[in-house]
Order: structure tokens, then C-alpha cells, then sequence
């Protein structure tokens, strides 16, 4: 690869595994985060030495299971926003994905409003994350025009629970 690309794509790159450590990892590791390895003996942050034949682990039991290949519905979505006045049906926004970057769209979720109000934003769900960096071609939002209305686009950055 050049090395072009990771300059321009730094931010970026920052971004998803900040998320990624956030998210994944927590949910793999739950609250025990600071864990050490040295040279075969594992040391909790405490002090505490866990000897070689101990099969103590630090994965979280309560983590949902993974499947080779799997990539998380969140790694994979894109936060999507219409002008006001000029929203986008799910139809639209999957017939433009599809003619310029072919079957990448695996669901689009559009906001549900009170009858004669317009929808303001959505999201989108693609079939892999790697959509997403060619997307948004190193920037952090991306406009397009679709049937004369216009899309902004950025990573989705999901609530955390709790937080409202």
C-alpha cells in the first residue's frame, strides 16, 4: 500500500479502532481492561500473579458469540442526513448505493415521523466495513446529490447505553 494512503486516512483510522477498542474490546474483556503478559506469566493490574498453569481468562463470559468473519452490524452502518424539505425514501438512497458501488447495501433504516412531517436522517447498513473508508474517500463526511435532494453521510457513531 502506499504510504499516501495512511496519511490522509490517519483520522479516520484513529477513529474506528478508538471504536473498536471501546466496543469490541469491552465486550470482549469486560470491566478487566489492564491485563499484563510478560514472558508467560499473566499479572493483573492488582499485582496479583496468575501462574503459567492457571487457565484463568479474561474474556468477558456474558460476550455474545462470535463467528469467523463476522463483522459488527455498528462497524458496518453510516449515519445518513437529508435537507430539510427534501428527505430520501429507503428506495432511493439503495438504488443510488447500488448503481455506484454495486450490492453493498444490506438494510436502510429511516427516521419515523408524525404524519405530515419529514424524515431528517438514517442509517444505512452495509455488508461489509470496507464501504464505508471508499465512501467516504478520507474525509469524515461525504455529500451527494441524489434525484436533485442532497445526502451527507458520516460514520455512525451508535449511543452508548444509558446515556440519554
Amino acid at each position: 500500500m502506499n504510504p499516501r494512503f495512511f496519511y490522509y486516512n490517519s483520522e479516520f483510522m484513529y477513529k474506528r479502532f478508538t471504536h473498536i477498542m471501546d466496543t469490541v474490546c469491552d465486550q470482549i474483556f469486560g470491566e478487566t481492561k489492564a491485563v499484563e503478559v510478560d514472558e508467560g506469566t499473566s499479572r493483573r493490574a492488582s499485582g496479583q500473579v496468575i501462574g503459567e498453569t492457571s487457565r484463568q481468562s479474561s474474556l468477558n463470559p456474558d460476550a455474545s458469540k462470535f463467528y469467523l468473519g463476522q463483522t459488527p452490524e455498528d462497524s458496518r452502518t453510516m449515519f445518513l442526513t437529508f435537507s430539510l424539505g427534501h428527505p430520501l425514501s429507503r428506495d432511493e438512497i439503495i438504488d443510488f448505493l447500488t448503481s455506484n458501488r454495486g450490492e453493498v447495501v444490506q438494510n436502510v433504516f429511516i427516521e419515523r415521523t408524525q404524519l405530515g412531517k419529514d424524515a431528517q436522517f438514517g442509517r444505512i447498513v452495509f455488508t461489509n466495513s470496507l464501504v464505508i473508508p471508499r465512501i467516504l474517500n478520507g474525509q469524515t463526511k461525504a455529500k451527494f446529490m441524489v434525484n436533485r435532494k442532497h445526502l451527507w453521510a458520516r460514520i455512525y457513531v451508535p449511543r452508548r447505553r444509558g446515556s440519554r
